[in-house]
């Protein structure tokens, strides 16, 4: 028998034990299958789908092998202090112990939501438009947000802020709010409206 539920973001992270940030960006470098469905700009796939990946997907992470056929050595060292982490770069420190642990701050925390509008004409015939994005709260936040809008047609340029949660961005001629909303959406954030 099939399963034919259909899987968003989460479902998958839940499946595989990661973030949905982290689903996103295994689309985004596609990694992940195509999506078996799409409804208002957002993917969905099959559930049967999803676990024929997993099962031909290489065993990292939590996929790999059951503890006690993992070697021991390092762990117990690592135990008895001889093997440390402060000497290791921070990304290393960051899969080891987890993003709390090895920067001391907890990332991408929510921020609060408000709802404002506006978007101005420059002088050169250049739109500015600000929108206001829920969710971000670094620097990772506002690369991901940036980076997603500037990939659309006639963008100039994007500056994100995690702090007031603005993204002011520079285009040819005004944008279309469907293509922005599904831009941030493809990001992992989710769009409020104009400021």
């Amino acid at each position: 028998m099939t399963d034919r539920r259909l899987w968003s973001y989460q479902d998958i992270a839940a499946h595989i034990r990661v973030q949905p940030g982290t689903v996103r960006s295994y689309r985004k470098h596609g990694l992940l299958p195509p999506p078996d469905h799409v409804e208002r700009g957002k993917p969905y796939w099959y559930a049967d789908t999803i676990r024929t990946w997993v099962a031909s997907r290489p065993a990292t992470g939590t996929d790999r092998a059951p503890a006690d056929s993992r070697p021991r050595h390092r762990a117990r060292a690592r135990h008895r202090g001889r093997v440390g982490l402060g000497s290791y770069p921070l990304g290393v420190q960051w899969m080891v112990r987890g993003p709390e642990r090895a920067t001391g701050t907890r990332p991408c925390a929510p921020p609060t939501r408000s709802n404002h509008m506006t978007a101005q004409t420059d002088t050169q015939g250049s739109v500015t438009t600000v929108y206001k994005v829920s969710g971000m709260s670094c620097g990772h936040c506002e690369g991901a947000v940036s980076g997603e809008i500037s990939e659309i047609a006639g963008v100039g340029s994007v500056q994100a802020v995690a702090a007031t949660g603005e993204v002011t961005v520079v285009s040819e001629s005004p944008l279309d709010d469907a293509a922005v909303r599904a831009a941030v959406d493809e990001a992992g954030f989710e769009l409020v409206g104009r400021v």
